[in-house]
């Protein structure tokens, strides 16, 4: 109603999420990353950026601060606008593929040092969860995943972590 709308319900733990909308026909137009965890937590969009913002809850804020770091940032436009410029051909260029690699990299390296950063120094089982599954797909996480499952027991998420780090 009024461009508002409220989903209540009960969750046991902090997982991730994924906040959608679609046009009056039906089509996928937007869709944001976000934890959904116990307590009550507030959604608005901001139209200026078609970002949503999240308040309330523990790991929210965390989160969203390392995604929101102005370095970062910086180097993901860098690297999203330098894609942007390229043509299929241009990625068989063995320069334009290096400097692509570089400018990447740069963006996500500085992102999975944060991640890296709270799962191995976060007294937070659920946090150090929550990093891996933002982390570097390329690492073997099976013995954090193990260590976890045992603070935690078998959550779905440490299941789909195996999983989805498998494939």
């Amino acid at each position: 109603k009024d461009g508002k709308f409220s989903v209540t319900g009960s969750i046991a733990h902090p997982q991730n999420a994924f906040f959608g909308l679609y046009n009056p026909n039906g089509d996928f137009v937007y869709k944001q990353e976000f934890i959904v965890e116990p307590g009550r937590l507030k959604i608005d969009l901001d139209k200026n950026t078609e970002d949503i913002d999240v308040t309330g809850g523990k790991y929210n804020p965390m989160f969203i601060t390392i995604n929101k770091d102005p370095e970062y940032l910086k180097n993901l436009k860098s690297f999203n606008d330098y894609a942007a410029s390229l043509k299929r051909e241009d990625y068989k260029n063995e320069a334009v593929m290096k400097k692509y690699t570089q400018l990447r990299n740069a963006a996500y390296d500085l992102l999975f040092d944060k991640y890296d950063n709270i799962r191995f120094h976060s007294p937070d089982p659920y946090a150090r969860l929550l990093a891996i599954y933002h982390s570097n797909r390329s690492i073997k996480y099976d013995e954090q995943l193990n260590d976890l499952e045992k603070e935690l027991g078998p959550l779905p998420e440490i299941v789909y972590l195996r999983y989805s780090l498998k494939a």
